[in-house]
């Protein structure tokens, strides 16, 4: 008996040995698990051949004395082990939980990632004008467009982009060059993940103000262009777009579109990790919005700053920021927005272990994001519920969402994302081989 408790003692001891030494750094949820359970287990029976030497005077009907007092060894080790594997006193760490974090993409607004990128104005380029050409009353024909802007504007923030769409078609039909409209059209496929039509509306937009010479729309245009760059990851490219629209701002005096690259630089310095860079920028941004009394850009800002101290680790802080972020877009009636804080507010939640508010919120920003047509957002929360069942141990369940969030962002053309996506997936078909 005793020879036998020291054989497993051993083997116990190599195992806690080699995982120190030669196993991973990091694990999933579910490996960590499994690891612990095997641990457990080497301990519980290291524990039944220990306790059996052990003399008790303990007398049960039905059972020896030394059945009992073993039983008890070998449990009692075996839940000792398991608490201690688990409570992250143990030889491994737990893998941080892939996530999307972030805000909106549109040119008011913010950037997921699902973070908070905010963009460039959407409703003040204008097309001017006011005499008699060809016999059309161009006063009435000014009017008439600027009530559809006003509408597109409106509908685009309230989440019903058809309407918004529609809007600005009609405006199209009758000036195709028209700064505004282009621009709007640019924010719609940029929310419905066509980053190509987004682009190629924008660079219009940029020729057509370098054309005439304004500079308000130039800086716009090149601020919208940083934000599809940074979707497809192109961190250089983008950081170089806000520069040159942060200038033009400045040279302005447009604090409102300072304020906005600010935010958009924030978010660039914030996913290469310079987070004290990131904290400066988005402070410097809510201070402008402070100032404006613009409660839109204020909400962004708060949302971005959570999602810094998100980063450092923390939750309370950052759980603030995005509840004063939600109450500002639930007020201004910002779908989007109110998406982006509900699945920010779910990694806080799972971050800190509470899965089943962290999936209710995720859901939440689900269920708005698909009203709103928003296709990156869509993949990102699909991405957060994979996360949450592979946490639970739910494997299949997280392979299915990490596929159709995986499958989404290659539709959207973010490789990048896809890329990472997939190394998820591969790494749950490693733990299973394991």
């Amino acid at each position: 008996m005793r020879t036998a408790s020291w054989i497993f003692g051993l083997i116990f001891l190599a195992f806690v040995v080699g995982v120190f030494w030669f196993g991973p750094k990091e694990l999933s949820p579910h490996q960590n698990r499994n690891l612990a359970l095997i641990a457990a287990l080497l301990a519980g029976v290291f524990g039944v051949f220990l306790s059996g030497g052990i003399v008790v005077k303990l007398k049960v009907k039905g059972l020896g004395q030394r059945m009992v007092t073993q039983a008890f060894g070998g449990a009692a080790l075996f839940l000792v082990v398991l608490f201690w594997w688990q409570s992250g006193l143990g030889p491994t760490d737990l893998q941080p939980g892939p996530q999307f974090q972030g805000g909106k993409a549109d040119l008011m607004g913010q950037a997921r990632d699902q973070a908070t990128v905010k963009q460039v104005r959407a409703g003040d380029i204008d097309s001017g004008g006011g005499s008699l050409v060809g016999g059309v009353d161009e006063p009435a024909k000014n009017e008439r467009l600027d009530l559809k802007r006003k509408i597109a504007t409106a509908a685009y923030l309230r989440g019903e982009i058809e309407t918004a769409e529609a809007a600005v078609n009609e405006i199209l039909s009758e000036d195709p060059d028209d700064l505004f409209a282009l621009n709007q059209m640019g924010h719609i496929h940029s929310l419905r993940g066509k980053l190509d039509l987004a682009e190629k509306a924008y660079l219009r937009v940029l020729e057509l103000a370098t054309e005439v010479g304004d500079s308000e729309s130039e800086a716009a245009a090149y601020g919208n262009l940083g934000l599809v760059y940074r979707k497809r990851g192109e961190l250089d490219k983008a950081e170089e777009m806000h520069g040159k629209s942060l200038e033009i701002e400045e040279e302005l005096g447009n604090k409102r579109g300072m304020a906005a690259n600010y935010g958009n630089l924030g978010l660039i310095y914030q996913t290469r990790g310079e987070l004290d860079k990131a904290e400066v920028m988005h402070s410097k941004s809510l201070e402008i919005e402070k100032q404006l009394g613009n409660k839109e850009g204020m909400a962004k800002d708060y949302g971005n700053l959570a999602l810094v101290y998100q980063t450092r680790g923390d939750l309370d802080k950052a759980e603030a920021m995005h509840r004063k972020a939600l109450a500002i877009d639930k007020q201004l009636g910002n779908k989007e927005g109110m998406a982006a804080q509900y699945g920010n507010l779910g990694i806080v939640y799972a971050e800190r272990g509470d899965l089943d508010k962290a999936e209710e919120m995720h859901r939440k920003a689900l269920k708005i994001d698909e009203e709103v047509g928003r296709k990156e957002g869509v993949a990102s929360n699909y991405a957060n519920l994979g996360v949450i069942y592979e946490q639970r141990g739910q494997v299949d369940k997280a392979r299915e969402y990490w596929i159709k969030a995986r499958d989404l962002f290659a539709n959207i053309g973010m490789p990048h994302t896809v890329k990472e996506v997939q190394g998820w997936l591969d790494g749950l078909d490693e733990g299973e081989k394991e």
